[in-house]
């Protein structure tokens, strides 16, 4: 249940920052998602129809790596008009993905400006990078999901999420991410280390934050809590867990739910 500042945090606090101050369309982005999830079947795929023929225009007239693939394969942009003709395009491989990561980027703006990478399990990381208006985009689709599971921006929130990063940030950005953790009262822990040791510690987190909510990868979240089971650790109210990129075993949400509650 969102509290006080919470409801402060909502209604002025972020959207005075975000909208007002950065001039940010994240909000304006949720609104129109809170709005089209309930559109008919027929009007969500007039809509997404639309955005795909921007899309494949634009990559068309502006991508060489896209201009190239759809020529190879005898396609222009008229001979895709609904969703089934998706099927007609070349799929993307992982190498090609690599070895041609600069004739992906588009020759005219909105040009990338965000960079990222995988971890490189496979052992080649995969580097992209996407422009300021899909991070918003990117934004916008985290708060509905968040939302659906009962996470409001401000509430007091426990990330169980990844490790700091290898080179420690300049101190003037190490500053201002905490400034806005505090703001958005998000508390991170790092779920790579998770020795007996290391988990106690998050407990012990737990115990004194009273997280309103828990964000994580889901098999960190059930070591997490196979380990309060196991010491019988919870003293708390039910949490919420909400989980990313990872499926759950039946097992694992009984865990789960054993720890935190079935929030």
């Amino acid at each position: 249940m969102t509290d006080l500042y919470g409801s402060v945090f909502q209604s002025v606090l972020y959207p005075g920052w975000e909208s007002a101050i950065r001039r940010r369309p994240t909000l304006s982005h949720l609104k129109r998602l809170d709005r089209t999830q309930w559109c008919s079947l027929d009007e969500l795929c007039a809509l997404q129809t639309s955005e795909l023929r921007k899309l494949i225009a634009h990559a068309w007239r502006h991508v060489p790596h896209y201009r190239a693939r759809f020529e190879q394969a005898g396609l222009a942009p008229h001979d895709l008009k609904t969703l089934e003709d998706l099927q007609k395009l070349p799929l993307l491989t992982r190498e090609q993905a690599v070895t041609e990561q600069a004739a992906r980027q588009s020759r005219v703006p909105p040009l990338p400006s965000i960079a990222k990478s995988t971890s490189g399990t496979t052992g080649s990381p995969l580097t992209f990078a996407y422009d300021c208006g899909s991070e918003y985009w990117r934004q916008a689709i985290k708060l509905r999901g968040y939302g659906w599971a009962g996470y409001g921006l401000g509430d007091r929130s426990l990330h169980f999420w990844g490790s700091p990063p290898s080179d420690p940030p300049p101190l003037a950005a190490k500053l201002k991410v905490s400034v806005d953790r505090a703001i958005r009262r998000e508390h991170f822990a790092d779920c790579t280390d998770r020795s007996d040791a290391a988990l106690r510690e998050v407990v012990r987190e737990i115990r004194a934050l009273r997280p309103s909510v828990i964000v994580c990868y889901a098999q960190a979240g059930v070591a997490l809590a196979r380990h309060v089971n196991e010491n019988k650790s919870r003293d708390w109210d039910d949490i919420p867990v909400i989980t990313a990129a990872e499926g759950l075993f039946p097992t694992d949400r009984a865990t789960l739910a054993e720890a935190f509650g079935k929030g």
